[in-house]
């Protein structure tokens, strides 16, 4: 029996989100994310945006050095499906501490401020770990790195 690729990410995907769930049911982490103050403050804060920008770009091109050397490596399968577990916990981590800090109306918030991310970021990062899943796995040689 042949696993499509589709189902094997969307079945790791929901698997990290459920053991998301479970971690953060067992650990009850103090987050104060959540809490009013802290969005109060975060709605009150001044950003200087010169160096806020050179911060983003840092952050951007390090993530896109990343990605390109994970492509090129031939372990991509495995890191495809180890990504995309930890995606899932991470967002079920969050959708979970925001229903405990604030309860439906958290996961709400949650929901609608990650909404136009998972747009953007969540097609480009489903069209790469499926080209990384579909991908022939070859013989791995040093130069195909460089």
């Amino acid at each position: 029996m042949k696993v499509n690729r589709n189902q094997l990410l969307i079945s790791l995907l929901a698997a990290g989100f459920l053991i998301g769930i479970i971690y953060t049911s067992v650990m009850k982490p103090e987050v104060k994310i959540f809490n009013m103050e802290v969005l109060e403050y975060v709605k009150n804060f001044k950003i200087d945006y010169d160096k806020y920008l050179v911060f983003i770009m840092k952050e951007r091109v390090g993530m896109l050095l990343l990605i390109i050397f994970v492509g090129q490596v031939c372990w991509k399968r495995l890191y495809a499906g180890l990504l995309t577990v930890i995606v899932g916990i991470l967002f079920g981590s969050i959708i979970s501490m925001a229903g405990y800090s604030m309860s439906l109306k958290g996961v709400f918030l949650c929901v609608i401020g990650l909404f136009p991310h998972v747009i953007f970021y969540g097609i480009s990062y489903w069209i790469l770990v499926c080209h990384w899943m579909s991908d022939k796995v070859g013989r791995w040689r040093k130069s195909k790195v460089l």
